[in-house]
């Protein structure tokens, strides 16, 4: 029989990162995250909360390190580089390098909405 809590058994054990920007607006960024941690928490999710001005990107001949494990990663910030790194380590983004380069640009914020509604 299917349940809910069937469907979220494998969530259980993820870790996530959630990553903020240091130097944006502190009270902004820190309720966005902390409710995203507590909704996460309710999935059985383990979540920790990066302010990602401290973290480092080694790029290298076979790809690129960022010493940092998760099984996923919630991007708050606009750092497209960080997450362009990110994502070529190896760590599935949300807010992804995509979207976040398309969306700090109007311009391509309105080519890439075109025709969508």
């Amino acid at each position: 029989m299917w349940t809910k809590a069937a469907e979220l058994q494998g969530y259980f054990n993820m870790k996530g990162k959630i990553f903020v920007n240091p130097f944006g607006v502190p009270e902004k960024g820190e309720i966005q995250a902390k409710q995203l941690r507590e909704e996460f928490y309710k999935l059985g999710v383990e979540t920790e909360i990066v302010s990602d001005g401290f973290l480092r990107c080694q790029i290298e001949k076979d790809g690129v390190n960022c010493d940092i494990y998760a099984d996923f990663g919630v991007f708050l910030d606009k750092d497209k580089y960080l997450s362009y790194c990110l994502e070529k380590s190896g760590m599935r983004l949300f807010n992804n390098h995509n979207a976040i380069r398309v969306c700090d640009d109007k311009d391509k914020t309105c080519i890439a909405l075109a025709g969508k509604g």
